[in-house]
């Protein structure tokens, strides 16, 4: 089950040939000390790609509901990270296709 939910972040980051992603997932249920009322279950997602390292955590009354949360979290921080390098390499491309114009 959580390999399917996490999996599919996989078609969001940018790749690189030869790339190494490591997800990792931490489920569990949260501590009783100060929390009084529904249990709460913890879903936190580290994802490191690229020298960059992503991280999401939600804590919500069911452990599925948790995992879903944290997944859509991280699938959302993926899209921002992949448009800011998308658009990195586009701004490069600019300013080298303007000099390429002024030189000519």
């Amino acid at each position: 089950m959580i390999n399917e939910k996490i999996g599919l972040l996989e078609k969001f980051i940018p790749s690189k040939p030869d790339q190494v992603i490591l997800a990792e997932v931490e489920v569990g249920k949260e501590t009783e000390h100060h929390i009084h009322g529904d249990d709460l279950y913890r879903a936190e997602i580290n994802l490191s790609f690229n020298k960059k390292m992503l991280r999401t955590v939600s804590l919500k009354s069911d452990i599925n509901s948790a995992l879903d949360e944290a997944k859509n979290e991280m699938q959302i921080r993926v899209t921002s990270y992949s448009n800011k390098v998308i658009d990195l390499m586009r701004r490069g491309a600019r300013k080298a296709k303007k000099m390429l114009r002024f030189r000519n």
